[in-house]
């Protein structure tokens, strides 16, 4: 650091598509200025990326060259702002590789044999407590892990659409026949967290959450019971056919609601897309349910994917229920720690439980590894995207 020649550091990178490496790793300092975006958005170029602008940006890293669908290379910024606590300007690396890696296993081999110095983030990249213990078992002391929580996933209904999603008692049909625990288990080996769209660890989720119906373990057949109750109330009970949208990255996660609501007289059928074409999925909403997710515990920012339709239209649940606006707004307003939890909790109680908008299912925890001699990496606690810009990290060797 002191010489400020600390080489490069090559990362995996799950995905060979550059404008999501910007909009994703680079979403807060690579975005683009208004004046050059807001002329093609008018024209109705609504899927703007920072490739389109020509990368205009203040990171901490430029870049300089890339093989397409191979490697990006970034060198150092010379303009770049920001000092460390002892004056020293960041960032501390001559530049960052980011290298296209399509297999977990191929990814795993190169940052065991040195080629990688750390793993890539992106579902299906992260480490499973299998291959985790791979790296422990080779590498020893020459691997540190970052675990993050990555995001909260759950089931969104589109009430809107005609159909069996429009009766608030067959939503609630399927929270309750849904093992949330077992899909923790079976979709991510144990590694991912229940909860109510929040981080469990946060003050906000209501006390008794775990005893709800739908997520106690103690009460799962009786839950299951009352599902097929439900459905028979609705003339159901002989089955019937629903879509979920799925984003291909996904799909290993989407096939276990199909194996899990068949016994349930469910045909669940997969709608498959690419990342790059979810905004015009969800907005065309052509489906029953979407596997959504959102990576924060900030109870305010999750207006952004719980909004009514007409108030929010890239929101996961697809319903114009005012009464949700009318929560929000006053959450908005509180200003006292006690009240916002107090609010939240009326907020969770109402989407999960009374009207059954989503039903949260796993929370993903991201692992990722790195050799022992990256140094300064920032890990944030939630949201692997977060302190992405690696201005602080240097190599010790």
């Amino acid at each position: 650091v002191e010489a400020g020649n600390q080489l490069k550091v090559t990362l995996g990178r799950p995905s060979p598509i550059f404008p999501t490496l910007m909009a994703d790793d680079y979403h807060l300092y690579m975005q683009h200025p208004r004046h050059l975006a807001e002329p093609l958005i008018a024209k109705g170029q609504v899927e703007v990326s920072p490739q389109d602008l020509n990368l205009t940006g203040f990171g901490p890293f430029k870049l300089d060259s890339f093989e397409n669908g191979n490697v990006y290379h970034f060198k150092r910024s010379g303009t770049y702002f920001e000092k460390d606590e002892k004056g020293r300007r960041q960032p501390f690396l001559d530049g960052v590789d980011y290298v296209v890696v399509n297999d977990p296993t191929a990814m795993d081999a190169a940052v065991r044999t040195g080629r990688l110095d750390g793993s890539a983030s992106g579902s299906g990249f992260y480490l499973s407590p299998e291959r985790k213990a791979n790296y422990e078992r080779d590498l020893g002391d020459k691997v540190w892990f970052g675990q993050i929580a990555a995001s909260y996933s759950y089931l969104a209904a589109n009430t809107l659409r005609p159909g069996p999603l429009q009766n608030p008692q067959v939503r609630r049909a399927l929270s309750l026949w849904i093992d949330k625990r077992a899909s923790v288990q079976a979709v991510f080996g144990g590694s991912a967290v229940l909860h109510t769209t929040i981080s469990p660890k946060s003050p906000f989720p209501s006390p008794d959450w775990e005893s709800w119906p739908g997520f106690n373990r103690a009460t799962k057949e009786a839950d299951r019971a009352e599902a097929k109750r439900l459905l028979n109330e609705a003339n159901l009970s002989g089955g019937f056919k629903l879509t979920l949208s799925c984003r291909k990255e996904a799909l290993h996660q989407c096939e276990f609601f199909q194996g899990e609501l068949a016994p349930l007289g469910i045909q669940l059928s997969l709608g498959v897309y690419e990342a790059a074409n979810r905004v015009a999925i969800r907005r065309a909403a052509e489906y029953d349910l979407d596997l959504g997710s959102h990576r924060t515990s900030l109870p305010e920012a999750t207006e952004e994917a719980f909004a009514r339709r007409s108030v929010g239209p890239n929101a996961y649940p697809i319903h114009e229920d005012t009464k949700v606006s009318d929560l929000y707004a006053r959450l908005a307003k509180a200003s006292e720690l006690p009240q916002r939890i107090e609010l939240w909790r009326e907020i969770e109680r109402y989407f999960i439980r009374d009207q059954v908008y989503v039903i949260p299912v796993f929370g993903e925890s991201a692992i990722m590894a790195y050799r022992s001699y990256v140094k300064g990496m920032l890990v944030p606690a939630e949201d692997p995207i977060r302190n992405s810009e690696l201005a602080t990290v240097w190599l010790d060797k």
